[in-house]
């Protein structure tokens, strides 16, 4: 595969996400936004956006596969969700860069609200549910399959390694489905789970199953290190030792480490790469 191939050297189209954005944050203030409006309007939102089966028969009330995973409960709720979000994405956030990793993630909500709606659903018509446990179970079995032998912290005190905390994840799950009546919607846990499980190995991309859209720009983050460019870069000629170097960073400290006149370079040397491979007889 050339250079002009890769992901994180094709040029941002305008009105787009840029390579090296984060949704997360945008993800998180939007819930923390969503949990304080319930709140001050005595949970009318949360009643508004839950999911349940009889919210969609006869009258389909479609949206609520996503909103329902944007309500929280309580300040315990909301928290846990959050923060594991935050703890687990910013893993595969540069991975998948943000335009897919928000896809990514919506689409675990859905998933999770059908997993839900066809075992929990079935038993219970009018049983309903929200928050963002679905969407933060698909993050983190996602994570896990990428990064098994990195340790985190449980309760910051508890070494484990990711792959361990998926399958205690995944088992308590099981037990608590099993069991009923435990007040979590395991069905949607393990939905998010499996669809992470399924997206990994078969080298998924949500965006590839949607049409063409133009997403938000979001406010980029300024680059706090200029490179010095050799003389010949200046001259408009891209060496190939500069491209090493740059994909040799991107390897160990992943794309987001790139400042926005790295990123240039690398286009430029696409381009460049183009060029001449379009003067060949």
């Amino acid at each position: 595969m050339g250079i002009y191939n890769r992901d994180y050297i094709r040029e941002d189209r305008p009105g787009m996400l840029r390579a090296d954005d984060t949704v997360i944050p945008w993800i998180i203030g939007l819930n923390v936004l969503i949990f304080l409006v319930d709140r001050a309007s005595q949970g009318q939102v949360n009643r508004l956006f839950a999911l349940s089966l009889d919210n969609l028969y006869p009258r389909p009330e479609v949206w609520r596969l996503v909103t329902y995973g944007f309500c929280h409960g309580d300040t315990g709720h909301i928290f846990f969700n959050m923060f594991s979000l935050w703890l687990f994405g910013r893993f595969v956030e540069p991975i998948y860069r943000a335009r897919e990793f928000l896809a990514f993630y919506l689409a675990g909500i859905v998933i999770s609200g059908l997993a839900f709606l066809a075992i929990d659903g079935a038993v219970n018509e009018s049983l309903s549910t929200i928050g963002a446990s679905g969407g933060v179970s698909a993050v983190t079995i996602l994570t896990a399959m990428h990064f098994p032998t990195v340790q985190i912290l449980v309760m910051f005190v508890i070494p484990i390694q990711l792959r361990y905390l998926a399958i205690i994840q995944v088992l308590m799950d099981v037990v608590g489905l099993a069991g009923g009546n435990s007040g979590v919607a395991n069905s949607a846990h393990l939905g998010g789970a499996a669809f992470a499980f399924v997206y990994y190995r078969n080298g998924w991309r949500v965006l590839n199953w949607l049409p063409a859209l133009k997403w938000p720009r979001w406010p980029r983050r300024k680059a706090s290190v200029r490179i010095y460019q050799p003389e010949e870069e200046s001259a408009g000629i891209i060496s190939e030792e500069t491209v090493d170097r740059l994909l040799q960073k991107i390897h160990e400290q992943g794309e987001a480490s790139l400042t926005d006149e790295e990123r240039a370079l690398l286009v430029a040397a696409s381009k460049q790469k183009k060029t001449r491979r379009g003067t060949r007889t």
